[in-house]
């Protein structure tokens, strides 16, 4: 993955292990406190970055089931992209034009950019945008509880008003 050689050469992660799944090839690298997924799904034909704070030296679980009360310890790139530059967002490949196309090295180089440009200062162990992080994808969480649950969300902690501020 020659975009992302900069993680190496510029942050000093090291590469440390390679899943294939069914549908999916996940790559990952760590530095003393990040752990960086790069994970390919060919159906989607996307590639998601995940950033995570490392626990005890490992990449945490992903958390399946969000609550207001929930330690998120790991993000995606784009919702990191979205809070800096929306504009610089990978397009789905579903909604681009009939005559636009996004080849599979142009997918893999415009996101090694967003994570090179959105995310320096976690790649740097600075972990203070993920609070503003942690907003967002609660407040994501609370939209698809309540879409979900309707006035049951609210047993999950979910304010039903339209506030982001958890019930307690």
């Amino acid at each position: 993955m020659k975009y992302f050689d900069f993680l190496e050469k510029d942050y000093g992660f090291s590469f440390f292990k390679c899943t294939v799944d069914t549908g999916s090839y996940k790559l990952m690298f760590k530095s003393n406190t990040v752990g960086i997924v790069l994970e390919y799904e060919p159906r989607e034909f996307y590639l998601f970055i995940t950033m995570c704070k490392l626990l005890q030296g490992e990449i945490p679980p992903k958390v399946v089931d969000i609550s207001p009360k929930t330690v998120i310890n790991c993000f995606d790139l784009d919702d990191v992209v979205s809070l800096s530059s929306k504009g610089s967002l990978v397009p789905d490949y579903t909604s681009l034009a009939p005559d636009e196309k996004i080849t599979l090295d142009d997918l893999f180089k415009k996101q090694a950019e967003n994570l090179r440009k959105s995310a320096h200062e976690i790649l740097n162990g600075d972990f203070s945008l993920f609070v503003e992080l942690d907003r967002v994808v609660k407040g994501r969480a609370r939209k698809f509880a309540i879409q979900k649950w309707g006035d049951k969300a609210s047993q999950f902690g979910w304010s039903l008003e339209n506030s982001e501020t958890p019930q307690h």
